[in-house]
């Protein structure tokens, strides 16, 4: 038997995916943030002071991904690296002043996205369509973890 691919999860969760990627792109833009920097200074504003290793860890993004993106947020003035007081082989990231005037700005574009993918559901659909993504990302796991 066939798997028709059309209407699977897996390409249901890549086009939300990458959908989502796009329209938050394109309502960060005008503050010079891309796509694949978002994720960082959000998990940023969360802690604030985390290694590039811990960033990558906590957005499930690749090392290499997460070290281009910080790169290009401290080009924009929003972050920089610093050495870390208690490790001296560490860097922190930490947010300037600039990414923290930003950050009502960008968490109400961010909410607004998050609204419009929930537009219809009910409080109830939403918080179980959350627990459902949650448990298919956990089974979604890198398999090197396992």
């Amino acid at each position: 038997m066939a798997i028709d691919f059309s209407d699977t999860i897996g390409r249901y969760l890549s086009i939300t995916c990458r959908r989502l990627s796009a329209r938050m792109a394109r309502r960060l833009a005008p503050h010079g943030i891309g796509a694949g920097q978002f994720p960082i200074l959000f998990t940023l504003y969360v802690e604030e002071g985390l290694t590039q290793k811990e960033i990558a860890l906590r957005t499930a993004l690749d090392k290499a991904a997460v070290a281009r993106a910080v790169t290009a947020l401290e080009k924009e003035g929003y972050v920089e690296r610093r050495p870390d007081g208690q490790d001296r082989r560490a860097v922190q990231v930490r947010l300037t002043t600039r990414a923290r005037r930003m950050r009502p700005k960008l968490e109400a574009a961010a909410a607004g996205e998050m609204e419009a993918l929930q537009t219809g559901l009910s409080s109830q659909e939403r918080t179980e369509l959350k627990r459902l993504l949650k448990q298919v990302a956990e089974n979604a796991g890198d398999e090197r973890d396992k």
